[in-house]
């Protein structure tokens, strides 16, 4: 959600330029943070569930998107933020940065779907049950049969619609952030701008 907000913050900003700038890095500088909160809570889930590190799509995509997002953000820090940076090298690394932005923006989008993907296959059978067994003896409560995928439980049917869900919003952010006529316009540091289709 918020690197999407990041993405889309030039269009729906009518604030002056350098606020909107501070606030692009502000959010993806919090992005990075949630990042890396991520990528260690991960490593320490599995290392403590003696779980494989990097075996689906899942840990590929997100191990190549972070590294991406950090070499985006500092190359974004470096030049946009930095007011020694000459205005030529700022055009010239422009174009880059928009691409590279959505990009990255999709990756994440994808490692989100395959994430939810693996979630299903691999966590739905020990958190959900088909049919219960209560065991005379201890009058206890067992599964008997679990749920799984192919069954179309619950939850993974929850699951698949969130997971379109992303994918429509996501088809939403690239739609406004590479739409012309929303673009925000050369404007000077202190200008306020109209934007997202205002008159």
């Amino acid at each position: 959600m918020w690197l999407s907000t990041g993405v889309l913050i030039y269009r729906i900003l009518p604030l002056p330029k350098r606020m909107v700038k501070i606030a692009h890095a502000v959010i993806h500088v919090g992005v990075l943070i949630c990042t890396i909160v991520g990528f260690v809570s991960v490593i320490k889930f599995h290392n403590i569930n003696d779980i494989n590190h990097l075996f689906s799509l899942h840990s590929w995509v997100g191990v190549i998107t972070g590294p991406l997002f950090v070499l985006q953000l500092v190359v974004g820090l470096v030049t946009y933020l930095n007011p020694t940076m000459p205005l030529y090298s700022r055009s010239l690394i422009m174009p880059f940065h928009r691409y590279g932005g959505i990009a990255i923006f999709t990756l994440s989008v994808i490692s989100c779907i395959s994430g939810l993907q693996e979630k299903i296959f691999y966590g739905l059978g020990k958190h959900s049950c088909k049919k219960y067994l209560i065991d005379p003896t201890t009058n206890q409560t067992q599964c008997q049969v679990p749920w799984s995928y192919f069954d179309k439980p619950p939850e993974a049917v929850v699951m698949n619609c969130l997971g379109i869900a992303i994918c429509l919003a996501a088809g939403l952010v690239v739609f406004i952030a590479t739409r012309t006529e929303w673009q925000r316009k050369n404007a000077t540091e202190g200008e306020t701008v109209k934007l997202l289709g205002a008159n």
